[in-house]
């Protein structure tokens, strides 16, 4: 028998998938709208669960305070007058202890819904806590071209400001192209993702998109404008049409078809044993109902339907067994051939980044190499040292 979900649980699970999906939701730009979706149901929740809270607990001290006295003096007067007997003041007084245990426990209910109105509170401060990333000129040119440049970039994240993870990191890839980054863990590669997407703020240095420092932009701008398919790509509970569209507010139908040709999504959805419902699919919570090449490609032609002009790669085919990686790359292939995208892909397994245009050797928070894959394999330093190690496992 199917669960039924209450409005309240409905609201629940909403909520706990927006936390869940904060960075998605950030990168694409969808603040206000999510916002705007929950936010009259939070005020009505929120205001109507206060004031009921506090009349009913004003009524219950009221009646605690003033049903003792009244049952002494209802009770004694009926004695007195010889209408109420010993025993039936007995049965009165044993109502009065049921009622007190009633009250205690419905005390204890209502101390629980001020506690949750303490919650919603705190989540209100949190939620008009000041924003530190804004933008300096809030720009909006006509078009990105794609263009990056990295100029001495230093970089700590907040909770380790003594620990750079980026130091005096300078690169730079043209518009159209494809840049690879690779190094050991904890070189700082996904840094520069975030980074390029503000999510944080450089220590020193400079970021340029086309020339224009990046915290000259218009955040929304920006971000609806930089795509980033992550190892572990994160989907909404709806339907696979749905987080393909995420964030896209018009699209045609052979705008939607060219992409999932070329994100290879057509291969898997046509299939009516797996997926009988075709795009209108349901993935379940965090994509649960999906794998995770599937999910990957998914998360490639969302990147493209909202017609990014910088799309990120950020390690997106470590976690993959070899036919979905395959799969992967076909699709990051085909995007190479048929789009005009900057694309920066930061990789952990070379072999899928020996046909980029360029490739950065990072360590250390700093660029050691910088080359073609024949031109860093000449070389014979930490790219080969790099390429040799995985070619042995």
């Amino acid at each position: 028998m199917p669960q039924i979900l209450t409005n309240l649980d409905k609201f629940r699970n909403k909520i706990n998938e927006l936390f869940s999906n904060i960075k998605m939701i950030k990168s694409f730009s969808r603040e206000k709208d999510e916002v705007k979706e929950i936010g009259k149901y939070i005020n009505s929740y929120y205001r109507n669960s206060e004031l009921k809270a506090i009349i009913f607990v004003q009524i219950c001290q009221i009646i605690k305070s003033l049903h003792y006295p009244v049952l002494l003096i209802f009770t004694g007067k009926l004695i007195l007058e010889g209408k109420c007997t010993l025993g039936i003041f007995t049965v009165f007084q044993q109502y009065k202890v049921e009622f007190e245990n009633c009250y205690y426990t419905l005390r204890n209910c209502l101390d629980n819904i001020k506690n949750k109105i303490n919650d919603w509170r705190n989540f209100f401060e949190l939620y008009d806590f000041p924003v530190k990333i804004n933008s300096l000129k809030n720009y909006i040119p006509k078009e990105i071209k794609g263009k990056i440049n990295f100029e001495n970039v230093t970089f700590s994240y907040p909770l380790r400001p003594l620990s750079n993870v980026l130091n005096d990191l300078s690169f730079n890839i043209e518009p159209g192209k494809t840049l690879a980054i690779c190094g050991f863990s904890g070189s700082g590669k996904t840094t520069i993702s975030n980074l390029l997407e503000r999510f944080y703020d450089v220590n020193k240095g400079n970021i340029y998109i086309d020339d224009v420092d990046i915290r000259d932009y218009n955040i929304e701008y920006l971000r609806k404008n930089i795509g980033i398919v992550e190892q572990e790509p994160i989907l909404n509970s709806g339907t696979i049409l749905s987080n393909i569209v995420y964030g896209v507010d018009n699209y045609d139908e052979e705008e939607l078809k060219d992409v999932l040709k070329i994100t290879c999504v057509d291969t898997f959805i046509n299939d009516k044993v797996l997926f009988p419902k075709g795009l209108d699919t349901l993935v379940g919570e965090r994509g649960i109902r999906v794998s995770g090449g599937q999910k990957q490609r998914i998360a490639i032609a969302r990147a493209l339907m909202k017609d990014s002009k910088i799309i990120i790669f950020d390690e997106a085919t470590s976690a993959l067994d070899a036919e979905s990686e395959a799969e992967v790359q076909k699709s990051i292939n085909n995007i190479i051939k048929n789009r005009n995208i900057t694309l920066i892909i930061i990789a952990h397994r070379l072999s899928t980044i020996v046909n980029a245009d360029k490739i950065i050797v990072i360590n250390n928070g700093q660029v050691v190499e910088s080359g073609n894959h024949k031109e860093l394999i000449d070389k014979n330093g930490e790219y080969k040292k790099l390429f040799d190690k995985q070619l042995i496992k």
